[in-house]
């Protein structure tokens, strides 16, 4: 039975995109009995508007949320009276619509290849049945060592 990755490439030869800023991900499917794998389709995903960050932006540059962001922080996926920045909510794309964005996306893949990834994002993936892994490597040589790791382990 076939199973499918999404990676992030820039070129569809190379995993070098991080998770957080790439729109394209490249779904592969590889057939589960042989290993063999062909390129299906690139499926976009567009970041939110640089308005809709902007909320998220204040959080994580003014070192944590006051009083009077609390509300504004909260919407960044941060409590009142936290560090935004530390919590993992200032990068750009791991806002939760855009997580959700990806997900929806990404829904039919079982595993995504990426060349950074941080825990945040990788753990909301993994909830939704997707294993985030990081391979900053050639997409062949990538998906032959994961299907390897797959054959032995995801029975």
């Amino acid at each position: 039975m076939p199973y499918k990755i999404a990676a992030t490439s820039s070129d569809g030869k190379k995993i070098d995109q991080h998770f957080g800023q790439t729109e394209r991900f490249r779904v592969i499917q590889v057939e589960e009995a042989t290993g063999t794998w062909e390129f299906l389709e690139e499926r976009i995903v567009r970041r939110e508007a640089e308005s809709d960050r902007a909320t998220e932006t204040v959080c994580a540059t003014s070192g944590g949320c006051t009083p009077e962001k609390a509300a504004g922080c909260a919407e960044a996926g941060c409590g009142a009276g936290q560090s935004c920045a530390s919590s993992g909510c200032g990068g750009l794309g791991h806002r939760d619509a855009q997580l959700q964005a990806v997900i929806k996306a990404l829904a039919d893949c079982r595993y995504l290849l990426t060349a950074r990834i941080g825990p945040k994002p990788q753990t909301i993936l993994q909830r939704a049945g997707i294993t985030a892994l990081e391979s900053p490597a050639d997409i062949t040589a990538a998906v032959s060592k994961l299907h390897a790791y797959h054959a032995k382990y995801a029975k």
